[in-house]
């Protein structure tokens, strides 16, 4: 018989939801759902059921940059998940403690104490089913995390080893979506290696999977996050400031807070966008890439890929004379 949550909708029901929820960055409605979980564990004294509802209650938090609430979330979920012998379950809360150390806290050494150890159970326990939500997904959600974590600690090249293990783990698992997420992250470290015709190609593969599946704003915002990176480091100022607009706008209309991920280096580059652009000429930019359409930023993002490709700067100079 499924176990009814006290609104008469099943544990199943409640799971299904919170996955929908959580795949498509909606924090609100995870949060609602993770508490009902949460509730429906309890009242049935069902120690996986509440560690369950607490780690997706830890997503939703994540989600509204509040780090001690989902710090406390994920603790709890591991203190829920062993105590019914989930060892898959530990792995998710601990890879839950590690993102919120790293994402929110920007806490490097703890992120890679709890992935380091989400990742050593997770590769003595996670079978061999590989599709959205499996084992092994889970296992490459975990190396993908591990990947940002060496790019925060300057190790670019294993960073971009990470993140290729963990896009040939959700191309497996058909997770377009998170192969995406890989592929922007790759392109990140390439970036900060000093390699951006290499990053504008990693871009334009993550581009191909997000055609494949773009339920995820938050994936959407830092590959558009990653873009502004690129123009920065081309110079290309009045385009930078287009795809801030847009990309800020674009948070705006999906509730999407910024977290402090990437704010390392995008706060550095706002700044020297600042000091680049008058600011009324500024002002009337940002509001001009907020009324783009999506094709008319993917329209930026392949005139930077141009610009990026020109060998010489010469080339380059007559690439931005013609395309201006």
């Amino acid at each position: 018989t499924s176990r009814r949550s006290s609104h008469g909708v099943t544990e199943e029901q409640l799971i299904a939801t919170a996955k929908t929820a959580q795949r498509t960055s909606d924090f609100p409605a995870l949060e609602r759902t993770a508490r009902e979980l949460i509730a429906c564990g309890d009242d049935r004294g069902d120690a996986t059921a509440a560690g369950n509802g607490y780690a997706y209650l830890g997503a939703a938090l994540i989600g509204r940059n509040d780090a001690p609430g989902a710090r406390a979330a994920f603790e709890r979920s591991r203190e829920s998940l062993q105590t019914a012998g989930d060892a898959m379950g530990v792995v998710r809360a601990l890879n839950g403690l590690g993102v919120a150390a790293m994402d929110l806290e920007l806490d490097v050494a703890a992120a890679r104490r709890y992935l380091d150890d989400a990742l050593a159970l997770a590769l003595a326990t996670a079978g061999p089913d590989c599709h959205w939500g499996s084992d092994r997904h889970w296992l490459g959600i975990v190396i993908g995390n591990l990947g940002e974590a060496k790019r925060f600690q300057g190790d670019y090249r294993g960073a971009i080893a990470s993140g290729h293990e963990a896009l040939t783990i959700m191309k497996q698992c058909a997770d377009a979506a998170r192969a995406a997420w890989q592929m922007v992250n790759i392109a990140h470290c390439q970036l900060l290696a000093g390699n951006a015709p290499a990053a504008v190609k990693s871009l334009r593969k993550a581009f191909d999977y997000l055609s494949q599946d773009a339920r995820d704003p938050k994936i959407c915002a830092l590959y558009l996050d990653v873009w502004f990176l690129v123009a920065a480091s081309l110079d290309e100022w009045s385009t930078a400031a287009r795809l801030l607009g847009f990309v800020d706008a674009f948070r705006e209309r999906h509730a999407l807070v910024r977290l402090p991920l990437l704010l390392p280096w995008i706060g550095p580059n706002v700044r020297r966008l600042e000091r680049k652009l008058p600011p009324r000429e500024l002002a009337s930019l940002l509001a001009e890439g907020a009324a783009l359409s999506v094709a008319g930023a993917d329209e930026l993002t392949l005139r930077l890929a141009a610009i990026a490709a020109a060998e010489t700067l010469p080339a380059r100079r007559v690439l931005q004379a013609v395309s201006r």
